[in-house]
């Protein structure tokens, strides 16, 4: 018993390694001296650094650790093997904790500002280009493989009338949501609070008009169900897994007097 919780905690110390050299860097770099020494931004591993001219801005308690930067995270159902890429000329405001994940390629441009609400989870193999204002709200998961732009990149001419259009508009994500693996968010697109966007999906517009606790699917992102939830609660999660664990049917049964708000109560990260 005692060799086995040595060795899971040494798989656990390998899998998950802070990087002292570029958490020194990397506050010291975006950040003003007395907030960097408190080490609010660890980094993991060996992600790339490719330009780091911008700066964070806590708009929070500063604490060690806030912001975990190329982190693993055990049963992820990604190959965490790939470093992730840091390009960061603008501005990053955190209002709590963030997660990044593995393989992540994050953008600020210079005059771009990207917000991360409190308990953020950017998870691996994901791309965000941030070149004018992308915000995540409190509590809000990006599942693998997302891509999250707030620009075309490139301008498109219209011949008809000799006109270029702005390339780049706000994207906003609310509170409680849950963007699944191999989504897509394009410039001018919002997702209201408690938000469900089904894997494989293109939001393209503003969808701010739908209720709460919606499902929304494909291209473009349509709703395809209401009174839905992902359950944030980490309390609630396991009691559900125990529960099928140790019982044959198909379905777990909560108690009447649970309310929605109590499935999105914000954990630690």
């Amino acid at each position: 018993m005692i060799l086995h919780k040595i060795c899971t905690a040494f798989e656990i110390w390998m899998a998950d390694r802070l990087n002292l050299t570029k958490t020194i860097y990397i506050n010291l770099r975006c950040l003003p001296f007395k907030q960097a020494i408190k080490f609010p931004i660890f980094v993991y591993g060996k992600p790339h650094f490719d330009r780091l001219y911008g700066k964070f801005v806590f708009d929070c308690e500063i604490k060690r650790g806030l912001v975990k930067i190329n982190q693993k995270k055990l049963l992820a159902p990604c190959l965490q093997t790939t470093p992730s890429q840091l390009v960061i000329g603008g501005t990053v405001v955190v209002h709590g904790e963030v997660f990044i994940g593995t393989g992540t390629k994050l953008t600020v441009g210079d005059d771009a500002t990207l917000r991360f609400g409190k308990c953020t989870k950017i998870m691996d193999y994901c791309n965000l280009i941030c070149y004018n204002d992308i915000s995540f709200g409190d509590c809000t998961t990006i599942a693998h493989r997302c891509q999250i732009y707030d620009t075309n990149n490139h301008f498109i001419v219209n011949l008809s009338s000799n006109t270029v259009h702005r390339h780049t508009s706000h994207v906003h994500i609310g509170n409680y949501c849950w963007v699944c693996s191999e989504c897509s968010l394009a410039n001018g697109a919002i997702v209201p609070d408690h938000t469900i966007v089904a894997s494989k999906s293109l939001v393209n517009k503003d969808m701010s008009h739908i209720p709460e606790y919606t499902i929304i699917a494909g291209i473009p992102a349509q709703v395809v169900a209401n009174r839905l939830s992902h359950v944030f609660n980490q309390d609630i999660e396991a009691d559900i897994m125990h529960y099928f664990a140790t019982h044959s049917e198909d379905d777990y049964h909560l108690d009447s007097d649970i309310k929605p708000e109590q499935f999105s109560y914000c954990t630690k990260l």
